[in-house]
């Protein structure tokens, strides 16, 4: 759910509005400069991506499925591309959101199961 909102993508893409008349900071860059920064917005998707897998999926674990046995680099490379389908997902069906809906989401809906995790945390 934070993912996209840090990454600044669909629905949260608010500061760097590709539709809008000037795109943000990256107006004044063209060619290898502009290739550079995308490569880079790219990379930094990627190190969420392993950074989720790390923390919230139990990085690289080695599994034995069927008497085979699953390398452990094998196992968080398959998690770690499918957070990047689910955030890839998430920015293909969803319109970008107004500030005070991005605002209303976070505070709502985030917040309310961030305490619910939170409680949970403290009674386990």
């Amino acid at each position: 759910l934070v993912a996209p909102g840090k990454l600044l993508k669909t629905p949260f893409d608010i500061p760097e509005a590709e539709t809008e008349i000037v795109y943000g900071p990256l107006t004044e860059y063209s060619g290898p400069k502009l290739a550079i920064f995308n490569i880079m917005e790219n990379i930094k998707i990627l190190a969420v991506a392993g950074l989720i897998t790390a923390l919230f999926l139990g990085g690289p674990t080695a599994h034995v499925i069927a008497g085979v046995q699953i390398p452990a680099v094998i196992d968080f490379l398959i998690k770690t591309v499918s957070i990047l389908i689910l955030i890839t997902l998430i920015r293909s069906v969803t319109a970008r959101l107004r500030i005070h809906q991005a605002i209303k989401f976070y505070w709502g809906f985030v917040a309310i199961i961030a305490l619910i995790n939170l409680g949970y945390v403290m009674v386990v």
